[in-house]
């Protein structure tokens, strides 16, 4: 038998809560060092991925669409990298703004 909402479920014991709201996740003490506060910044990406139209794929085809995706979802990564004093040497790796200053490129 389906288990009936509003009824009591003869297989497990009633959970007692206490009175009131549940505190958010950040001020609950069992969580705290357990659960990192991923939420916002995850939104945040999939704001941006999601952003001028981009919520359906444009193309027919699996190739072409996961090409697009990774060409889309590379486009915040590269901004953080440069935001975050980054250059691209040469060689296709990363390093500080202060250390592409001082290297000498052909």
């Amino acid at each position: 038998m389906r288990h009936l909402p509003n009824r009591a479920n003869p297989h497990h014991p009633p959970q007692t809560r206490p009175a009131g709201r549940r505190p958010p996740r950040g001020h609950r003490p069992g969580l705290a060092g357990r659960v990192p506060p991923l939420a916002p910044p995850v939104e945040r990406g999939i704001a941006w991925l999601t952003a001028h139209g981009n919520r359906r794929v444009p193309y027919r085809g699996v190739a072409r669409n996961d090409s697009w995706l990774h060409h889309r979802a590379a486009a915040p990564n590269l901004r953080r990298l440069v935001n975050l004093g980054l250059t691209r040497t040469s060689d296709n790796s990363w390093i500080p703004t202060t250390a592409a200053a001082e290297q000498d490129f052909p």
